[in-house]
């Protein structure tokens, strides 16, 4: 918030109206007012009743007044891409505030800020002052206009002050509005793929576990009418599943429609048609879309999605990202033992690392089998991690030895730095990507970033562990490798839900 990138909170969401859309169409041509959002990695049915009974105190608008606020945060770099549903309960959520003139709406400095604002009518003056020199003065003239924002993310000193020139009114949405809002959002949009793929023939192989670990490979992305997904003719690179809308497939003779639940594209059985039409929009459309890579995860086999499970449980890769993962997938191989035969023996150059898919196998030193059931291990377990951590390669402190006939997964060193390089230097750019996202950071280069990502120290924390303490001075920041934290309020209510990245 300090930084003149951001000079002042709404001007950074004013002037970022480009970056709204993203390629998520197999057509050059299908852009057309396509909105995109990365569903909580995707994100219960949406029920909009539900939620509105949970906020009885919502005011009444007019169509007219919903539309200038949609208007005044359409652009806003927090709200550009979020998904409609989201959009709508925000609306309906602010209140509405008039201040009259010469009245300070935000003042610089103030901390605990927990107010956005969308000016409809009068004109605000902004000011900011840097070590006692006034650095910035203009004046918002044009309605609607948003400002404020990071106060829904943050709880940092406000950047700048805004005071009314004359008098002012202003639709207000408070934080804690805000991210009530979020958390139900994304999470009903989390459920409803989850019951879409449920009911998908595509899918119908997949256990809970892996279609949550696909689910979380897709995007969530919006098409206007008459846009095309595929063009005629061509194979798709990405698959399609309709959440809400219909999609039609137009032959000479017939139409074939896609409805709610029905995926099409790559990997399913309407692709790869000589002479196959194009499929478009039909009206507003609604897909969770799988890219190429996740594409083909799905159809090299049901294998792989079980062995990027097995990575994604490897405590000495927690904090590759889920794409990092997917590149080391056909790096392993799987390997039998016999019962009594030796995966790793003390002394040995540690190349390898291993995770066990069945069979139990046990740590052994000087001949002996170690008693703690730590050193027994089964499926899902991994061992030989320490070989990642090391740039040099080092000993083998201990003999590994099959207990029951099993399989296992390997994978070298050599490969895996081949691949992805050193893994203390993934972490940091890891990091790096996680303070990247962060707009307190977002403006530094990344030279300053992968400086912070190296400073970054590690720490970890128990189910139930306090890491932050409401009214303790703030002193740290926190980047999530693994696990959920919760922000808890003074009355004990659970505000917000934060996961890995």
């Amino acid at each position: 918030a300090a930084s003149d990138a951001m000079r002042v909170e709404g001007e950074a969401g004013r002037r970022s109206g480009g970056a709204r859309r993203a390629q998520r169409s197999d057509s050059e041509g299908g852009m057309g007012g396509l909105r995109h959002f990365k569903s909580i990695k995707v994100s219960h049915t949406y029920h909009r009743s539900n939620s509105l009974e949970r906020k009885r105190d919502y005011t009444v608008k007019t169509e007219e007044e919903k539309h200038i606020i949609q208007e005044g945060i359409r652009d806003n770099i927090l709200f550009q891409n979020c998904p409609q549903e989201m959009l709508q309960e925000v609306i309906l959520a602010m209140k509405k505030e008039h201040f009259s003139k010469g009245k300070k709406i935000i003042k610089q400095g103030d901390a605990g800020g927990t107010d956005f604002y969308v000016l409809v009518e009068g004109v605000c003056e902004v000011k900011k002052v840097v070590q006692g020199q006034q650095a910035l003065r203009f004046q918002y003239k044009h309605t609607p206009q948003a400002f404020g924002e990071l106060a829904l993310l943050y709880s940092a000193p406000r950047a700048a002050s805004i005071t009314a020139v004359t008098d002012a009114t202003c639709w207000v949405l408070n934080s804690r509005d805000f991210n009530g809002i979020r958390h139900r959002v994304e999470e009903a949009l989390r459920q409803e793929a989850l019951k879409l793929m449920d009911k998908s023939q595509v899918f119908s192989d997949l256990d809970a576990k892996q279609k949550i670990r696909l689910m979380d490979a897709m995007d969530r992305v919006e098409y206007e009418r008459d846009e095309v997904l595929i063009n005629a003719g061509e194979s798709a690179r990405h698959m399609y599943l309709i959440q809400s809308g219909v999609a039609t497939a137009t032959f000479e003779d017939a139409e074939l429609t896609f409805v709610a639940g029905d995926a099409f594209g790559m990997g399913t059985p309407f692709n790869d048609q000589e002479n196959s039409p194009a499929i478009r929009a039909s009206g507003r459309l609604v897909c969770y879309v799988l890219d190429t890579a996740g594409c083909e995860l799905l159809a090299d086999s049901r294998h792989q999605l079980h062995v990027f499970g097995a990575l994604s449980k490897v405590s000495v890769l927690s904090g590759l990202s889920d794409e990092q993962l997917y590149r080391l997938v056909p790096l392993l191989e799987t390997i039998t033992y016999g019962r009594g035969s030796y995966v790793i023996r003390e002394g040995e150059l540690g190349d390898a690392f291993y995770i066990v898919e069945s069979g139990m196998f046990a740590v052994e030193r000087n001949g002996r089998l170690l008693d703690d059931e730590k050193s027994r291990m089964r499926e899902g377990d991994s061992f030989g991690g320490a070989s990642l951590l090391d740039r040099t390669v080092t000993m083998r402190t201990a003999d590994v030895r099959c207990l029951e006939d099993g399989d296992v997964l390997r994978m070298t060193k050599a490969d895996f730095v081949a691949n992805l390089g050193h893994l203390e230097d993934i972490r940091n750019m890891w990091h790096l990507v996680a303070l990247r996202r962060t707009k307190l950071f977002s403006h530094l280069p990344e030279s300053k970033l992968l400086e912070i990502a190296a400073a970054s120290g590690k720490a970890q924390f128990r189910k139930g562990d306090l890491i932050i303490k409401h009214g303790e001075r703030g002193d740290k920041f926190y980047i999530i490798e693994k696990g959920t934290c919760e922000v808890i309020g003074t009355s004990g209510k659970v505000l917000n839900r934060m996961d890995a990245g």
